[in-house]
């Protein structure tokens, strides 16, 4: 089965009917399933694909999320209707492409290109958003820094354009209740808070999710209102991170002093860098976004300057308090067990 990849993207949604005319709810879909039919729901993207095999080029190719989270994908030059295709037990009629109906009548999906696992949950992942309903999907292309969002333990929380938002979600099977947002209000230049305003008007209310090969659409009924792709995990080896902001002990993050460095790098369990003015290494552990970092082991040089030295031992005893690790668009944010932020830095 060729490979499709795309050169632009326009996504649109299709609802595959049961014939016997069972209605959209996961209890019913189960129960169609059993019984021989089911309601699902496909997307076709029409924006000029090749394969990976011969480099021709595909005008469609279709993605289909199945009940047992399955993914189909498969491209075509030309769109085709067939009747009734069969997937183990589940009738469905549909307007495909190509050959896709045989990945379906066969149970086999088309192959895609290596990709990270895909998410089977919308917790977990950070979206970054691609499509929303009304705004020019350039806008989200060019945008200096992308919108995303984050769902977890029952707080959604992300970039919407200019300023940091978060708010509540509830989950209930295959539907998800957002809102009301709140954040920050700081004013920026277009085209930035034309997205915010068009994130905060859309990603609120209750939508039924799709999760389809590494993306989340939220629909409002069937018409995708927001669309977001899975970001690669986030992880702390592979860069040098150049402390923007460490925790002073005093219940407040500053700057490191004018003409000082503190740096840090992550790799295979040991974390080492420059403290102003000595080099520094400790041990460290991580499970998700949780973090243990040990004892630092430290040179012994004293340098001059004001505060120099006294900034060393505020940002070493801060570093080893972290509890949490995470990131702030592309800044590292670490937090303490009490919720302080220990540090913020820029990675190169």
């Amino acid at each position: 089965m060729a490979q499709c990849r795309a050169d632009s993207r326009r996504s649109f949604m299709v609802r595959i009917e049961d014939p016997r005319a069972v209605d959209g709810s996961r209890d019913a879909l189960e129960q169609a399933v059993a019984l021989g039919g089911g309601d699902i729901v496909a997307f076709l993207d029409s924006a000029g694909y090749r394969d990976g095999m011969s480099n021709a080029r595909h005008s469609v190719t279709a993605h289909v999320s199945l009940p047992d989270r399955r993914i189909l994908a498969s491209c075509s030059r030309r769109e085709k209707p067939v009747r009734f295709l069969w997937y183990r037990s589940i009738a469905v009629s549909v307007l495909t492409v190509g050959f896709f109906g045989a990945s379906l009548a066969q149970g086999v999906p088309a192959a895609t290109p290596a990709a990270p696992e895909a998410a089977t949950t919308i917790e977990g992942p950070i979206w970054r958003l691609t499509e929303l309903r009304g705004l020019d999907p350039i806008v989200l292309r060019d945008a200096t820094r992308p919108a995303t969002a984050e769902f977890k333990a029952g707080r959604i929380s992300g970039f919407s354009g200019c300023n940091q938002f978060f708010g509540p979600y509830t989950l209930d099977r295959d539907r998800v209740v957002i809102g009301p947002l709140a954040g920050s209000m700081m004013a920026c230049g277009e085209p930035s808070m034309a997205v915010e305003n068009a994130v905060h008007a859309a990603l609120a209310g209750t939508f039924h999710y799709v999760l389809a090969d590494h993306h989340l659409t939220l629909l409002s009924g069937t018409e995708p209102v927001l669309t977001f792709q899975a970001e690669p995990a986030p992880t702390l080896e592979g860069a040098i991170w150049k402390v923007t902001g460490f925790n002073n002990g005093r219940h407040a993050v500053v700057s490191p002093l004018s003409g000082t460095v503190i740096s840090l790098t992550f790799k295979g369990g040991s974390v080492e860098g420059f403290a102003g003015c000595n080099t520094f290494r400790a041990t460290y552990t991580t499970e998700a976004d949780r973090i243990v970092i040990g004892p630092a082991a430290v040179t012994r040089m004293t340098c001059g300057g004001d505060g120099v030295m006294q900034q060393e031992r505020e940002f070493l005893s801060a570093l080893e308090s972290t509890t949490t690790w995470g990131f702030i668009g592309k800044l590292l944010d670490m937090h303490r067990a009490d919720g302080e932020r220990v540090l913020t830095a820029a990675g190169n």
